[in-house]
């Protein structure tokens, strides 16, 4: 038997002596120690090793695949070593820790890195000091060492610090990937670099949950500079669940935060009103953590639910529902009271007065319309005449809505008619209109509130809008091209078509033409911190002059400001690496709102049709929204339709209505991501997708990770009539993080090799790996191509589970039909090169299906004929008449039951008492 190592007073000596013993049980006595200082070449430490001294920085240390070592007294610094990670784990590995040990990488590599897909875990009453340098985490990922597994602590006192964009425990480097970390023992100490957390993700990184057990001593967490948070997300990434002695956290969003068991607080809720009803159970915080409250359940009828406030007046700070909440307890232990807050549904002084656009002035004595719809606050479209009226007033005159013909100051007032009561109103002023003739311009020209351009630019003026004006342009050609030949010089300065100086906006009448004037300029520039609104019916046609977008951002590493889209037809092209509609070259996109009209935006090398230009992704591009009329986008190469450019990072893409027809540059989504990216190819970081409502119809360009989808964000449908197509070894939608549909008809079909709702990879060494789908609404047809699955796994691709619900309408899964023989499953992997999670269905879990197609028939299918059979042998047949989609049986029987519907065997597709028919 070995001898025991000493031990702190603190640690429990029961538990660490019975590791020890079990650590070198095969042993018949304690090896001599490695000492590292002696070794003459790289090693690989074996399970039952004891690594002791200073390694020369010349050698490399690694740790055998399912080896348990020891570290006493080790030291270990690499110098002079490109991509020189401390301890490199070749496998899964165990590392017990005795006395004080300190390990440093060199060149962005990682102090211990562990292999992705397996878990390193750390132990013992001793101590480790570990640190990387430059782009990586002191225990995770670095840039020569991208992504990791899952980190394991247990026990010892562990410092770990992370160099730039990198996390102290977790990812290194811009974008890395990490697994899950637990910390269940000991006390750690962690620091993050730049934009990381301590203890999660990297820069613009993924990582898995993070939990911290009751079982740590103390847990200390300094966050980068530019971070959110401490544990986590480090500034904008994805990132799993963060637990806290059981208790779910958003953030911890202190500079630096410390944790140790028993640091809770306790959230209060209060009905706040006497006829309120309902009870909510105390929620408990953790101190200094940003929390995520919990869902209301307080009922007042007649009244709605607006949020929580931590005054009953309403005064205090105001919470939404299930909204983070900051910590506002004083100290440890203390309860803290939010108070529902009511609003009465009848009262239209709560309602939601949408998209009020009086035109602002007058052209040519032609009434000035506006547009409007009241909302009330539990969603309903209120009636005019029914519900409320509307007056305009001016000088305490009322005219009509639509029949203003005079300059002056107006009132815009909603009155509630029948059961609503109280008013809304707005003031707003109509200018007399000046008409400005662009033709005779001798100079450059900056147009103010009320102006109307029209006519042909007459020379290569600069046109600039100043800020919070509204102007028409009407017929107007603002285009410094001359007999296409551009009218500019290098070394003079250029500019766009149209120039806002603030916040402005356009009213398009008759058709229109607005270019950039020569290089570094668009169409329309829209500088950052500004809003441009453009509505009205008339067109637009708007391209850049170079490096520029369309309608957004000018110039290199410029983010362009935000685009609300009202009305109009407008086709908006980028040139030289810019979106059709967002960012420049290597500039990002503002916010992206489009609500109605007729939009065609056409994306140039590496940027979006609508989204981000070509960037190093050295920013992140806003969100873009789409809730109605016709949108056509295309992506310039390498770039999808919709989202984020070559090597950016996209936000979050939010499609609730309208016609939306989206074509993926070459390896790029038509919604979604581009494949190529610094962040580790398929990994692009790409935000979540979020489809409610309209058609959508989105191609993938050659080589691309979905069409929807196709990097780190999750795809979310909840409605509309989506179509996805992909192309060779591409599927039709695809998630890194998971694909989860709850409602819509949803049409995905995959390329040769590729499912139409899963992953596919290109070759061996590059395995796409996928998440979850799930499946509890709406109407799905998936199709894949030959050799591929139709659910599920394409050839080259690690995928989650398939979840499907009884509560959808119906999931119909088939393969290429002319090369059926060629896929072995409808719901599963391909024909080789593939793995796959769990089918689980209804919460059962079933084998892979082989039937083509498969259909599953759910409680919202409206044509199921149910007939109750009773009991079946399973050894024998039995005859049903009719042709009923369900079957109802007193058991549940596999595939090898029996049954004949009219002569004909029922598919074998079942789930729990239902079986399903042809």
């Amino acid at each position: 038997m070995p001898m025991l190592p000493k031990f702190k007073a603190q640690v429990p000596f029961k538990r660490y002596a019975l590791l020890w013993m079990a650590l070198f049980a095969s042993s018949a006595a304690l090896a001599e120690p490695i000492n590292l200082a002696q070794l003459e070449e790289d090693y690989v430490a074996q399970s039952g090793d004891t690594l002791t001294d200073t390694l020369s920085s010349a050698y490399m240390l690694s740790i055998a695949d399912g080896a348990e070592v020891v570290l006493k007294n080790a030291v270990v610094v690499r110098e002079g070593y490109e991509g020189g990670a401390g301890i490199i784990c070749e496998g899964s590995c165990t590392i017990f820790l005795e006395d004080s040990n300190f390990v440093k990488s060199n060149q962005s590599s990682p102090g211990i890195h562990i292999p992705e897909g397996h878990t390193l875990v750390i132990d013992g009453p001793g101590s480790l000091d570990v640190r990387s340098d430059d782009f990586a985490a002191g225990i995770g990922s670095g840039y020569y060492y991208s992504d990791c597994g899952d980190i394991e602590i247990r026990g010892g006192v562990i410092t770990a610090v992370g160099g730039s964009s990198s996390a102290g425990i977790g990812g290194g480097h811009v974008g890395s990937v990490c697994g899950n970390i637990v910390i269940s023992g000991g006390e750690v100490t962690a620091k993050g670099g730049g934009e990381a957390a301590a203890i999660g993700c990297s820069h613009h990184g993924k990582c898995g949950d993070v939990t911290i057990t009751s079982g740590v001593t103390k847990v200390v967490a300094e966050k980068g500079v530019g971070a959110v948070s401490g544990i986590g997300l480090g500034d904008i990434g994805i990132h799993g669940k963060v637990t806290i002695d059981g208790v779910e956290i958003e953030k911890a969003p202190d500079s630096v935060f410390t944790f140790v068991p028993g640091n809770f607080w306790a959230i209060k809720f209060n009905k706040n009103h006497d006829d309120a009803t309902g009870t909510m159970d105390n929620q408990k915080a953790i101190y200094r953590a940003t929390a995520i409250l919990a869902k209301n359940t307080f009922v007042l009828n007649g009244w709605m639910f607006v949020g929580w406030n931590t005054s009953a007046d309403g005064k205090g700070v105001s919470y939404g529902d299930r909204a983070e909440v900051n910590c506002h307890a004083r100290n440890v232990g203390d309860t803290v009271t939010l108070y529902a807050q009511w609003k009465e549904l009848a009262d239209l002084a709560w309602a939601t007065i949408d998209d009020v656009r009086p035109y602002y002035f007058l052209d040519e004595k032609n009434p000035v319309p506006v547009a409007y719809s009241v909302t009330s606050l539990d969603g309903k479209k209120l009636k005019e005449g029914t519900d409320y009226k509307v007056v305009v007033t001016k000088d305490q005159n009322e005219v009509g809505a639509n029949a203003i013909t005079s300059a002056g100051d107006y009132v815009f007032t909603v009155k509630g008619v029948g059961d609503y009561k109280g008013s809304q109103s707005f003031k707003f002023t109509v200018s007399a209109g000046n008409v400005v003739k662009l033709s005779l311009l001798t100079s450059d020209y900056v147009a103010r509130k009320g102006d109307i351009l029209t006519g042909k630019l007459a020379d290569s003026y600069k046109v600039s809008i100043e800020a919070d004006a509204t102007i028409k342009i009407k017929n107007a050609v603002i285009d410094s091209v001359d007999e296409g030949v551009y009218k500019c010089d290098w070394d003079k300065p250029s500019w766009s078509g149209l120039t806002c100086k603030g916040n402005c906006t356009i009213i398009l009448d008759g058709d229109n033409i607005a270019k950039g004037h020569c290089w570094t300029s668009a169409g329309i520039y829209v500088p950052q911190g500004s809003t441009l609104t453009i509505d009205g019916k008339g067109s637009l046609e708007t391209s850049a002059g170079g490096w520029g977008a369309g309608i957004g951002g000018v110039g290199q590493s410029s983010k362009s400001g935000n685009v609300v889209i009202l009305d109009g037809t407008i086709k908006a092209t980028g040139k030289h690496s810019s979106a059709g509609i967002g960012g420049s070259n290597d500039g990002q996109n503002g916010s992206i709102t489009i609500k109605g009209g007729f939009v065609t935006a056409i994306g140039n090398g590496g940027a979006a049709g609508i989204g981000g230009g070509y960037s190093s992704g050295s920013g992140e591009n806003s969100a873009i929204t789409i809730t109605g009329g016709t949108v056509i986008a295309e992506g310039g190469e390498n770039a999808p339709a919709i989202g984020g450019g070559l090597y950016s990072v996209n936000n979050v893409i939010k499609i609730g209505g309208g016609n939306i027809t989206a074509k993926g540059g070459y390896a790029s989504a038509g919604i979604g991501c581009s494949k190529v990216s610094d962040y580790n190819g398929f990994g692009t970081m790409c935000a979540t997708v979020e489809i409610s409502g309209g058609s959508v119809v989105s191609e993938a360009g050659t080589n691309a990770g979905a069409a929807i989808g196709g990097g780190r964000g999750a795809v979310l449908i909840s409605g509309g009539d989506v179509t996805a197509t992909g192309t060779y070894e591409v599927p039709g939608i695809c998630s890194e993080d998971s694909v989860v549909i709850s409602g819509g008809a949803v049409t995905a079909v995959g390329g040769r090799d590729a499912p139409g709702i899963g992953g596919a990879g290109f070759v061996a060494s590059e395995y796409k790996t996928f998440g979850d789908i799930i499946i509890t609404g709406g109407t799905v047809k998936s199709t894949g191509g030959r050799y591929s699955s139709g659910l599920g796994a394409g050839i080259y691709s690690h995928g989650g589970n398939i979840i499907i619900t009884p509560d959808v309408v119906m999931v119909y899964v088939d393969v290429d039909a002319e090369h059926a023989d060629d896929s072995p499953y409808s719901v599963g992997t391909a024909n080789s090169n593939s793995t796959l999670g769990k089918l689980i269905v209804d919460g059962e879990e079933w084998t892979y299906r082989t039937e083509k197609p498969f259909i599953y028939y759910g409680r919202g299918y409206k044509d199921t004929t149910i007939i109750d059979v009773g009991p079946v042998d399973i050894a024998r047949s039995k005859t049903i008449g009719g042709n009923p989609r369900m079957v109802n049986l007193k058991k549940t029987y596999n595939a090898l039951g029996r049954i004949v519907n009219d002569g004909r065997k029922v598919r074998g597709a079942y789930y729990r008492k239902k079986f399903l028919a042809p």
